[in-house]
């Protein structure tokens, strides 16, 4: 994992991000069990990390909660509080997604929606 962020560190002076915007990025695929959440949790991982230093906040729309699922089985595991390097809110509707991005725009460089297969 370390040396694809060191990759992505190198690559990301190339790529223009302005200051004031927000990246909304949404993972989708009408199929379930393709990997939306592994890869929503790996890419949101990836940029918070010290070598890239981008703020993430996670929305979950997928009613199954496996990103919240994952946060409370790592803190089982470990037997003490433990915080996903990324904010995490989790939305029962995908119609409260516009509200939220808009209140939280200017908070974060980028949110990823983790949508429902």
């Amino acid at each position: 994992m370390g040396h694809m962020v060191a990759e992505l560190s190198k690559k990301a002076k190339y790529v223009r991000i302005s200051p004031t915007m927000v990246h909304v990025v949404s993972v989708v695929n009408q199929k379930g069990g393709v990997g939306k959440t592994t890869l929503t949790h790996l890419i949101a991982k990836t940029i918070t990390d010290p070598a890239i230093g981008k703020k993430c906040l996670v929305i979950e729309v997928d009613k199954q909660r496996s990103l919240s699922g994952l946060k409370d089985s790592i803190q089982e595991k470990l037997g003490e509080k433990f915080s996903m390097p990324y904010e995490l809110k989790f939305l029962n509707d995908l119609g409260d997604v516009k509200a939220i991005v808009e209140k939280e725009a200017e908070n974060y460089d980028v949110i990823i929606l983790d949508t429902p297969g």
